[in-house]
């Protein structure tokens, strides 16, 4: 890595982990001390992060570190959700007979990921798997675009039991019974191997047990806000794999078929493991499960995410100041409700242990 880059990179990662501030001065001179280097590299590193959107030059002061805000992160969020799918159906087009092989590959890697219990593996599959599938778009400045909107995006702390996250479902959920006195609640989130639930978080189990608090938590609050309480359920969805590995149940569909048969004339599908109406909440929710609650006669209907609710956009902005405080090494009150404590930054060594060797968890401390 040569100098240039190297400037760019250590000035990057600062601004990412918070160490500078929004609207922080970036004194370039200061900077070129500290790291041993002349001015030139930082400044094209401040011009270079500047085009990317994290910092901004104010006349009479210089560079500084570009503000956060609500508006910002909303507009990120919902022309990242526009990008991909823009992308995916353009490459779609000019998808080889190669490129399916490479995916099919690629899926079955997945398969034996979750078949050993192996969320590192999956994890790095998965990503290789979506950017195999835009590789193909023919649209340079698509494409460009989407890297540089991916590029403006950070992990911030779990937020599952976060009320920016979940009052915004309390609301669509509370909508929608207004019109089905007597619905079932059924809550849905992405199924996985029962060996990643088992060694997820520090005591295992993390993954079943946050979902189940938010869906308790969020059917309380609509009991709250309407009078009237609503039995509920936790399903899963987006079961892969091969049929002998054991994963989280039941799926959505088979508990429509369930509820049905019980008796239950209607249905909210709440996707509370989901932040947007992305490819597995349309297909898997709107066109499969509502595809056969209208078989069983059952009165459906899937309200929206939580996506770009105002209130979730001020959760993530809030978060952002939160994680930027914590490097800082400053003491922060972490917003939480339910019956759960506020999740961690980062997980700590030995939290999600992988069950074939000793790796260290996505995301996690050193």
């Amino acid at each position: 890595m040569n100098k240039q880059e190297r400037t760019y990179t250590i000035i990057r990662d600062r601004i990412h982990s918070g160490s500078f501030a929004p609207l922080e001065r970036l004194n370039i001179d200061a900077l070129a001390r500290e790291l041993g280097v002349s001015p030139i590299p930082v400044r094209e590193a401040l011009r270079r992060l500047e085009a990317e959107g994290w910092v901004r030059f104010t006349p009479n002061v210089g560079a500084v570190v570009s503000p956060v805000d609500s508006t910002t992160w909303e507009q990120a969020m919902i022309t990242l959700a526009i990008l991909e799918g823009a992308a995916s159906a353009e490459a779609q087009q000019n998808l080889r007979r190669s490129d399916l092989t490479r995916l099919r590959k690629i899926a079955a890697g997945m398969e034996e990921a979750a078949a050993r219990a192996d969320p590192l593996r999956f994890s790095k599959l998965n990503r290789l798997l979506h950017a195999a599938i835009v590789a193909r778009c023919p649209n340079t400045y698509l494409m460009e675009l989407l890297e540089q909107t991916n590029s403006r995006l950070d992990r911030l702390r779990s937020y599952f039991n976060h009320p920016g996250f979940l009052e915004p479902v309390v609301d669509a959920v509370a909508r929608a019974v207004a019109e089905r006195p007597g619905a079932r609640l059924v809550f849905v989130t992405h199924s996985i191997p029962t060996t990643m639930n088992d060694g997820s978080g520090p005591d295992g189990g993390a993954y079943l047990a946050q979902h189940q608090d938010a869906a308790a938590y969020v059917a309380r609050r609509v009991a709250e806000t309407t009078a009237r309480s609503h039995d509920h359920d936790l399903v899963f969805c987006s079961r892969s794999g091969p049929p002998q590995v054991p994963w989280l149940e039941p799926d959505v569909n088979d508990h429509l078929e369930k509820l049905a048969a019980e008796g239950v004339g209607a249905v909210v599908l709440v996707p509370i493991g989901f932040v947007s109406d992305h490819m597995e909440v349309v297909y898997d929710l709107d066109t499969e499960a509502l595809a056969t609650a209208e078989r069983l006669g059952l009165d459906a209907v899937r309200v929206a995410t939580s996506g770009t609710d105002p209130r979730f956009v001020g959760m993530v902005r809030e978060l952002l100041f939160e994680r930027a405080a914590v490097e800082r090494g400053e003491a922060v009150e972490r917003v939480a409700v339910g019956g759960r404590p506020a999740c961690w930054d980062l997980c700590a060594v030995g939290c999600c242990p992988n069950p074939r060797t000793d790796e260290p968890a996505l995301g996690g401390a050193v």
